[in-house]
């Protein structure tokens, strides 16, 4: 545990050198926007319906709903001004879990299960701009970056921690001590990748509410796939090493975020000062 604790410092410090990643001023919600939330969670009666959908259908909504969004996508990130090239690769799955993400290369991926849950093109189009705002935020480079440096740190001091230690001469005593470095490196590079990881969701959930709007999306609508995601969770509140946040607190952020992209008189996210 205090070697645990030490590397998370070290990675911390290390990641505290450079930018967050984290550009946009997003609004915060508070201890009773959060109640609110989870209120509206946990009174949403389970288990969920789901439409039945075909894949032709669901592939052809996905594509219908890419169509409306991307001009507008573009016009954020143009606007925004991080990633390169504003166009993205939109790719259906015939996997029926309420799935979708952004990986490299500006590809999105989204599963026939989001089609199944989404009861209106506003949820879908939640969905799919939020993935678009990943690629916006350059959120996939920003975390092999951290998972690179949060492995050379904890390399480091893995390495002062040897420094320290009895000397090991024999065979398996090396292959020994290599695999803990193999295994804390892993480890360094895990912890790395997840710092920021809850503030990139909220980030790009951010940044697809003003897609949305801009595209002509009910955001109040759009916001119901969040209500169901949180739902179908069991994870109610957000803790350390979580990758997304918890459905209460995204979803008091997102109603946040509403208030605040319906009040914006040019449509396009602010950035911290």
């Amino acid at each position: 545990m205090k070697y645990f604790r030490t590397l998370c410092v070290l990675i911390a410090a290390a990641l505290a050198t450079g930018c967050s990643g984290i550009v946009h001023q997003m609004p915060e919600a508070n201890e009773l926007e959060e109640a609110r939330a989870l209120a509206e969670i946990n009174a949403y009666p389970l288990p969920i319906n789901k439409q039945a959908i075909s894949a032709t259908d669901a592939e052809a909504m996905l594509y219908r709903v890419y169509e409306r969004l991307a001009p507008e996508g573009r016009s954020v990130c143009e606007y925004v001004g991080e990633q390169d090239k504003c166009w993205w690769d939109v790719e259906y799955s015939d996997d029926s879990s309420l799935n979708a993400y952004a990986n490299q290369d500006n590809h999105i991926v989204v599963h026939h299960g989001v089609m199944m849950y989404a009861e209106s093109e506003d949820e879908l189009a939640m969905v799919l701009a939020h993935e678009m705002g990943h690629h916006i935020a350059e959120h996939i480079s920003e975390s092999k970056t951290r998972a690179m440096i949060g492995g050379v740190a904890a390399g480091l001091l893995m390495a002062v921690a040897a420094a320290n230690s009895a000397p090991c001469y024999n065979y398996a005593c090396q292959q020994n001590q290599q695999q803990a470095i193999r295994n804390v490196v892993a480890g360094g590079a895990a912890i790395g990748s997840l710092t920021y990881s809850v503030a990139q969701e909220k980030e790009a959930d951010f940044l697809s509410a003003y897609i949305l709007n801009r595209a002509g999306y009910d955001l109040l609508e759009s916001r119901n796939i969040l209500v169901k995601m949180g739902a179908m969770s069991d994870d109610k509140e957000t803790s350390l090493m979580d990758t997304h946040p918890a459905g209460p607190d995204r979803l008091a952020t997102y109603d946040r975020v509403i208030g605040e992209v319906i009040a914006d008189a040019d449509g396009f996210p602010n950035k911290k000062m």
